[in-house]
This record gives structure tokens, sequence and C-alpha cells, in this order.
């Protein structure tokens, strides 16, 4: 642990040096009054405010229809909201600015056609560019497959928000996708 003379720091100018501190358990203890002039300033990445993440789950089989048009993913369960940004059972809506880590998982089977399937990121209503693609034509349909889909999102902190959309793709006809288990969740890297 450092110590700190009694008196003020000066730099060369003659003006008072800042105090840095870079680890979170250090800490400054002045034995009598302090007196600040100009702007006290704090980080903005608490660990209250500065760091929202969600994680929200969705357990139940169910068949998704074909479509080239990709619909959105809702989860029933949240099982983490720390900013009580996560809402509609859908959409992720930051109330701190910055760059999000996003992501999302299902588990899915391809039932006795040709498919491919598509799973999106998307942000205000749109593709972020984040997306991946599984190519289920084979003749060996009915194994279970795990796709997931990442990307870094920057957000206001105000309006912008996150949604996951899948979209299933069969070669012919309306073969349904089953769907077994989706997770999705984000967490803020830093500002933007």
């Amino acid at each position: 642990m450092s110590t700190l003379k009694t008196g003020a720091l000066r730099g060369t100018s003659g003006t008072a040096d800042s105090i840095q501190l870079h680890a979170s358990n250090q800490s400054v203890t002045f034995p009598g009054a302090v007196t600040f002039s100009g702007t006290v300033t704090g980080d903005n990445n608490t660990q209250d405010t500065g760091l929202p993440c969600f994680f929200a789950t969705n357990e139940s089989t169910g068949n998704w229809p074909a479509s080239a048009t990709p619909s959105r993913l809702d989860f029933s369960t949240t099982r983490e909201d720390s900013g009580s940004d996560f809402s509609e059972t859908a959409k992720f809506t930051p109330g701190t600015a910055g760059y999000y880590y996003v992501w999302c998982q299902v588990t899915m089977r391809f039932l006795d056609a040709a498919h491919a399937m598509q799973l999106y990121i998307y942000k205000n209503g749109s593709a972020t560019g984040a997306m991946t693609y599984t190519n289920g034509r084979n003749s060996d349909y009915h194994n279970w497959v795990n796709q997931t889909v990442h990307g870094i999102v920057s957000c206001n902190g105000s309006s912008d928000y996150i949604e996951a959309y899948l979209a299933n793709v069969p070669d012919s006809g309306t073969t349904t996708l089953q769907i077994q288990h989706r997770n999705f969740g984000a967490f803020r890297l830093g500002p933007n």
C-alpha cells in the first residue's frame, strides 16, 4: 500500500496534480476536512448502473413455421436483468449507452425435409450484420443442432433496442423446424 505524504501534490506548472487509483481495492483516506475546488468526477462504469446485462430463456418445445422472412424469437423466462431493461419477452433496451456483447443460442431439429435456418441479431428492427446460417440439406434430418449467433452492438442508452430473429427456409413446402430450447443475453463492454 502506498502512503501519500502530508501537503499538496504539485506539478511542474505549480498546479495540483491528480491522484488516480487503478485497482478496485485502493483508497485514499484524509484525516481531516477536505476542500475541493473545481469539478469532482467519477467513473461512469459503476457496478450498479454502468454494466447492465440480461439473460433470458425459453425451454418450451415448438415448431417454427417456414418463411424466408425472419420472425422475432420470444423468451418466456428472464433469469437475470440487472437494469430491468429486458421487456416484452424479447426486447433489450439498455439504459446505459455503450458497446454490448450480444448472443443468442437455439437448439433445433430439422424435420423430414431439407432446410436452411438463419439466426440473427436485430437492432431497432433491422439485422445488425450478425447472422449465422445452418444448412440441414442432407439425409440425416432428425439430429439436434445447437446454433449460436453473437456480435457487438453499439446502443445509445435511451431508444436503441436489441432482439433475436429466426428464419426457417425449407427447400420446398411448409415444413416446420422444431425448436427445443433458446437463450438470449447481452452485457455492456464499455463506453462507445
